[in-house]
C-alpha cells in the first residue's frame, strides 16, 4: 500500500495540484509530521527541490493561532507543468534489499 507510483503517474496528480517544477510546496498532517515526511520525499525523490514540511504539523501551526479552514479545499485552478524525474540511488528493488541484507 505504500509504494511509489510510477513517473508518468506522480506527473499526472502532482500538476493536478497546480504544481510547476519550480513551485515551492509545504507539506503538513494533522498528527505532526508522520505521513508530511512521507509526501515531502515524494516529491523531492522525484524532482520537486522545494518541497518542505511544516515544523511540527498542524498542531504547531494552531497551537500558534495561525488560520485554519474547517473543510478540505479542492484545487480547481490550472494544472502545473510538473514532470516527475525520478532521482537515482533514491529507489531500490527486492532484489537491492536482499543483496544489502546479505552483506
Amino acid at each position: 500500500p505504500h509504494t511509489m507510483p510510477g513517473a508518468d503517474a506522480f506527473t499526472e496528480a502532482v500538476r493536478a495540484l497546480g504544481i510547476d517544477d519550480h513551485s515551492t510546496v509545504v507539506v503538513y498532517d494533522a498528527a505532526g509530521i508522520y505521513s508530511s515526511a512521507r509526501a515531502w520525499w515524494m516529491l523531492r525523490a522525484m524532482g520537486l527541490d522545494h518541497a518542505m514540511v511544516l515544523d511540527g504539523g498542524l498542531p504547531a501551526w494552531t497551537a500558534a493561532g495561525l488560520p485554519v479552514e474547517a473543510e478540505p479545499a479542492a484545487y480547481d485552478g490550472p494544472r502545473g507543468s510538473f514532470t516527475a524525474r525520478p532521482r537515482p540511488g533514491r529507489f531500490v528493488d527486492a532484489a537491492a534489499v536482499a543483496e544489502a541484507l546479505a552483506d
